[in-house]
């Protein structure tokens, strides 16, 4: 099957400008590509960026389009000092991509591919190569079962049918494991029909999610949120001997007590 061409842009350190767009395809939009990250830009706590730190970001828009981020930590030779910086490396997907093959996973691995192959350009770059699946599976929902259970997902789904939207789910693992769990879950609201939400592979800072409407944060930990701030919190990482319940002894019970 032939690639899609996907445009993107790259939002870093430039010499004597700082942190300005980089690079971009030449079709991109410049002002959609930063409007849909422009709350999010750079506003994780900067003790979590060095050089094996990874995250991802989506921003769903009401024109049927994803924006996919991935953005990390550049050791050097950013700047005009040869300083490093984070880097914000944006592709949008047009939905009727993911209708016809193209995942999310597909489209992450190559933004890795494209920064591997690439380095960190300055000015124009061609557009992002990604190759449909070849496959008829959903490759970005075949492990969803694995990863997360069903009441987990339906607890998410029930949140999202409120007007502001906001769920946090606790992954313990990696940063690998919290990316896998990020691109499942997106493209799951996607497939059920969610639209103008945000999701994120990390926690960032508090102000954010405040501006922010429906949002899916995946996070390795538990952070300090205000009872009553209207947020879903799933913890995968709660096992049930850790809850004290034994699910056959409390369906029994409640049986005996009301089919009595």
């Amino acid at each position: 099957m032939p690639k899609e061409n996907l445009e993107h842009l790259i939002y870093a350190p430039v010499p004597h400008k700082g942190y300005s767009i980089r690079a971009k395809s030449p079709g991109t939009n410049e002002s959609e590509f930063i409007g849909s990250v422009k709350d999010w830009m750079v506003p994780f706590d900067q003790h979590l960026f060095k050089p094996t730190f990874e995250c991802r970001m989506i921003s769903s828009t009401p024109t049927n389009t994803l924006f996919l981020s991935r953005f990390f930590e550049k050791s050097k030779n950013l700047d005009e000092l040869k300083r490093g910086g984070v880097v914000w490396h944006i592709t949008a997907i047009p939905e009727e991509l993911l209708k016809r093959g193209i995942s999310l996973k597909a489209v992450d691995q190559s933004l890795i591919q494209y920064e591997q192959n690439n380095g960190v350009p300055l000015g124009e770059m061609k557009s992002l190569e990604v190759s449909p699946e070849t496959t008829t599976k959903d490759t970005d929902l075949s492990k969803m079962q694995k990863l997360i259970p069903e009441e987990s997902s339906r607890k998410i789904l029930n949140a999202f049918e409120k007007d502001n939207a906001k769920v946090l789910v606790i992954c313990k693992g990696n940063i690998w494991d919290r990316i896998e769990l990020f691109l499942t879950l997106s493209k799951f609201l996607v497939k059920c029909g969610i639209k103008n939400f945000s999701s994120t592979s990390e926690f960032p800072k508090e102000i954010i999610l405040k501006v922010s409407k429906n949002v899916l944060v995946i996070s390795g930990y538990l952070p300090s949120i205000k009872p009553g701030s209207g947020w879903t919190i799933i913890n995968l990482s709660k096992k049930e001997s850790e809850t004290g319940i034994n699910k056959e002894i409390t369906e029994k019970t409640l049986e005996d007590i009301y089919k009595t």
